[in-house]
């Protein structure tokens, strides 16, 4: 076993939380980790590389995502029962500064896409309900008297109360 100390060594190497070349493309950002606990750099597209025994990288997507909502039981102000689906678009921010609270509050929502999912969709659901009981149906279809706002109101309040539920 000549090579005994070799293989140790290149085994603790690779044991290591270091990384080497390390891609991110225009669709991520990268955390830098050098302690591999605390975020101390974020980065956009390229390669890096930390040898340090206890570095680490994360790499958070920041494309578009689209999710989907429905529910078929809303009430409006004037008590009509209406369906409503919505879609929405979502992005992680690329900004320094948010991306850092983001995965220092929403650390899971950071990484997965199906929990950012879960998140979003269950604030949406509050913040439709509660916009959908704002206006009533005619104003909702912007028809007769009420003909100012219609859809883009009601989507312009959704929009707004996700904003501020979610820090966007």
């Amino acid at each position: 076993m000549k090579n005994k100390p070799l293989f140790v060594v290149v085994l603790l190497i690779l044991l290591a939380g270091c990384y080497r070349n390390q891609q991110v493309s225009e669709s991520q950002i990268a955390l830098l980790m050098p302690d591999g606990n605390v975020v101390t750099e974020v980065k956009g597209a390229g390669r890096y590389t930390d040898m340090s025994y206890w570095s680490d990288i994360k790499i958070v997507d920041v494309s578009s995502k689209i999710f989907e909502w429905n529910d078929p039981d809303l009430v409006t102000n004037d008590k009509q029962v209406i369906g409503v689906t919505l879609s929405v678009t979502v992005q992680r921010d690329r900004n320094a500064e948010k991306a850092l609270a983001m995965w220092k509050n929403y650390n899971i929502e950071s990484q997965s896409d199906e929990s950012l999912k879960v998140l979003v969709l269950s604030r949406l659901a509050r913040s439709a309900k509660n916009a959908t009981a704002e206006f009533s149906l005619d104003e909702m279809l912007g028809t007769g008297d009420a003909a100012d706002g219609g859809r883009t109101a009601l989507a312009d309040k959704i929009r707004e109360a996700l904003e501020k539920d979610l820090g966007a």
